[in-house]
């Protein structure tokens, strides 16, 4: 679900998985060869937000990141080179057509629960 009227992070898009923990979109973000993103990442034929919230999470990363379909990239920050538009965050996931998985060379940020 997108967020287009965010006043902070945390009052944005917020519910409950199918798992039972929180998960929260932040928004969608740009991304680049030197990665917003900068921790660990994994590619998946099953990739969702789900799947990689639940990837990072439990590596401990603060946020997740589902891009370009099948990508999923975890850090502890995601500001580095700004929001993009939401619109961009276009791409369908393969573990499930219905959700976005963000775009090419742009992330659809998610928080994972882990407080820092």
């Amino acid at each position: 679900m997108p967020c287009f009227a965010c006043l902070s992070v945390y009052q944005c898009c917020t519910h409950v998985n199918s798992w039972g923990w929180t998960e929260l979109y932040i928004g969608c973000y740009d991304d680049y060869r030197v990665r917003n993103l900068d921790g660990e990442y994994t590619t998946s034929n099953l990739n969702t937000p789900y799947f990689c919230i639940e990837h990072c999470r439990k590596r401990g990363y603060v946020y997740a990141g589902p891009q370009a379909s099948s990508y999923c990239f975890c850090g502890n920050s995601y500001e580095k080179y700004g929001s993009a538009p939401e619109a961009e965050c276009y791409t369908q996931c393969p573990g499930d057509r219905s959700l976005m998985c963000g775009g090419v060379w742009r992330l659809s940020v998610y928080a994972t629960g882990i407080i820092v």
